[in-house]
């Protein structure tokens, strides 16, 4: 027995001690994680829509001063990336280009079924963009989203108060063993 699991035993114990070492590992291994950074597959399949190897990334497109149609980003084989995963998460996004210079309000959406199913169950998170002065579109962005079970389906959407506004990301993502 490693010396982690005897600690884990330990911990058992005590439930206040064995959360807490819950969270000290899951935190351990957001921190110290192989990330994975994915674009949009060419072409995409029922199942697969995420790319491991590309450099094309995501576009979503907005409404009218609403919500632009969702856009999907993982299909339901896209994770686990490596073999014995169960969950993962989303942790960063790098902007490569957009096209207005008003702010971006972006929703990432999970679900097993269908995109408005997660919207409606409220699994979903979200960030906000705006250009700086100078006009600079590329940002790394950290983000936060709760440990997603592999095979969910992910879309993402943008707004912006001008109609067909596009802005285009890659994803980078996190897998859990636990």
């Amino acid at each position: 027995m490693s010396v982690v699991q005897q600690i884990r035993t330990l911990f058992g114990m005590i439930p206040a001690a064995t959360n807490a070492m819950s969270e000290t590992t899951y935190t351990e291994d957001h921190l110290h994680n192989r990330e994975r950074w994915i674009g949009i597959r060419a072409p995409q399949t029922a199942t697969q829509w995420a790319d491991y190897a590309t450099l094309a990334p995501f576009v979503f497109i907005s409404g009218n001063n609403t919500w632009g149609g969702a856009t999907q980003i993982l299909g339901s084989a896209d994770t686990p990336y490596f073999t014995g995963n169960l969950k993962f998460d989303f942790h960063r996004g790098l902007i490569t280009a957009n096209t207005q210079n008003t702010v971006y309000r972006v929703r990432i959406i999970w679900d097993q079924v269908a995109s408005a199913a997660g919207i409606a169950a409220g699994t979903w998170t979200e960030f906000m963009f705006i250009r700086d002065a100078a006009g600079q579109q590329r940002k790394i962005f950290e983000m936060k989203s709760w440990k997603i079970p592999v095979g969910y389906f992910v879309w993402g959407q943008c707004w912006n108060v001008t109609n067909l506004a596009s802005i285009d990301i890659f994803f980078g993502i996190h897998e859990y063993n636990f």
